[in-house]
Order: structure tokens, then sequence, then C-alpha cells
């Protein structure tokens, strides 16, 4: 009994052993395969970093590209407009090219929309007329003028044929009006404005729109905005 006891004791030593010794190679075995996978892991992390890293500063390239005018800081247009401390003082043209720097180049890449009334009108009017002049903006005293209706036009479809002509060819214009009552005939004023310059790659459009109880009005589809139209007369 005793020496099968003692056999047994062996056996189960000798198992137990095998087994211990089988175990500690495997998680040698493992610990190896752990740490090449996580070799692996910090290259790939690392690599994966590269890459965003390189398309981020691909992004901020286009970015920059896009947001700023080629070959001119933004600096220049932000300098141009006036301090708020002084747009009170603002009283007369004069007055105004005093505290205004407008002697900025052209931009590049704009994408405006105006959509209102006259006033708004008059706004992108001076705006599309300085970007298809090369920089040259408005004369205040200029006749017939470009941006006051009432100046030295005999009706309202000669003003969109006088300013439509001057933003040649790059604006195309959709609009008439009626000579008689106005407000009492709003279905029969209609004035969009859409001007393209390919090469600055500039867009800016005006959308006329009144108060809530005229709704936006259009002649043409979406589609046909920048093919050439004949005015109306």
């Amino acid at each position: 009994a005793s020496s099968t006891m003692q056999g047994t004791a062996q056996k189960t030593k000798s198992k137990q052993g095998g087994n211990v010794s089988g175990f500690t190679k495997k998680n040698n075995k493992t610990e190896i395969n752990t740490t090449q996978v996580n070799n692996n892991d910090v290259e790939a992390e690392a690599e994966a970093d590269l890459v965003k890293a390189e398309a981020d500063v691909e992004l901020d390239e286009l970015t920059t590209t896009a947001k700023a005018p080629a070959g001119d800081n933004n600096d220049v247009y932000i300098d141009a407009f006036p301090d708020l401390s002084s747009i009170n003082d603002i009283k007369t043209y004069d007055n105004l090219t005093s505290l205004v720097n407008l002697d900025i180049p052209v931009p590049n890449n704009l994408n405006i929309l105006f959509m209102g009334d006259s006033l708004t009108r008059y706004q992108y009017l001076d705006l599309v007329y300085f970007l298809s002049h090369n920089g040259t903006w408005v004369e205040p005293g200029a006749l017939p003028s470009m941006v006051y209706q009432r100046r030295n036009h005999s009706s309202w479809n000669s003003f969109y044929d006088f300013t439509n002509s001057n933003l040649k060819p790059y604006e195309e214009c959709d609009c008439f009006r009626t000579e008689e009552d106005i407000m009492n005939n709003m279905n029969l004023l209609n004035e969009n404005r859409y001007f393209v310059d390919v090469e600055r790659n500039n867009s800016v459009a005006y959308l006329q729109k009144f108060g809530a109880q005229y709704p936006f009005k259009t002649s043409w589809n979406v589609t046909d905005i920048h093919k050439n139209h004949t005015l109306v007369k």
C-alpha cells in the first residue's frame, strides 16, 4: 500500500510538474506573441497618425487657398472696414473714404447671396461693379447712376437695362417692373440678379424679397439662370 501511494504521488508530482512546465512555456510563448502584437499595434498606430497628420496639412492648405484670395492677405479686407467707434462719424461719401480703405485688390473665391429690398439691391450692385471693374468703385456722382434708380433713368426697365449692360458678361438679370401703381401690382415686379466671374471664381446673387406679405418670385428655372437672356422692355 505504501509503495502504491508513493508511486501515485510520484506520478501526480510528475504530471503536475509537466503541467506547470507546459503552462510556463505556454505563458512564455503567449507573452512573446503579445509583445509582437503590441509592437505591430504601435507601428500601425504611428503610421495612422502620420497619414492623418499629412491629410490635416493638405486640408489646411486647401482651406487656406479657398478662404484667402490668391496672392493677397485677408487682413487687407478686414482692415478696410471702419472701426466700430467711428461708424457714427460716417455721414457722406467723402467722409467714408477718409475712414475706410477702399483701395483693396479684387478678391477671389467669393460665394455671396443678397436677399432683400432695394437697399440690398444697391449693396449688391456696388459690390459686383467693384468685382467686375478691376477694383474700381462706383462714382457716387456719376450719371446715369449704377446705384440709384431715380438719378437720370427714365424708367425702372431703363435702370435694369443700364445696370445689367454695365455688368456684362458677368451678370444675368431676371428683371421686369410695371411703371404703374406698383404697390397694387406686385405681381408685375420681378428682380433677381446672378453674377458669376469664372476666372476669379466669384459668385454673387441678389434675390428680391420684400415683407412677409409678398412671396419671392422668379421667372426662370434655377438651371437656366446663367444662360444668356434678353431683358423685357
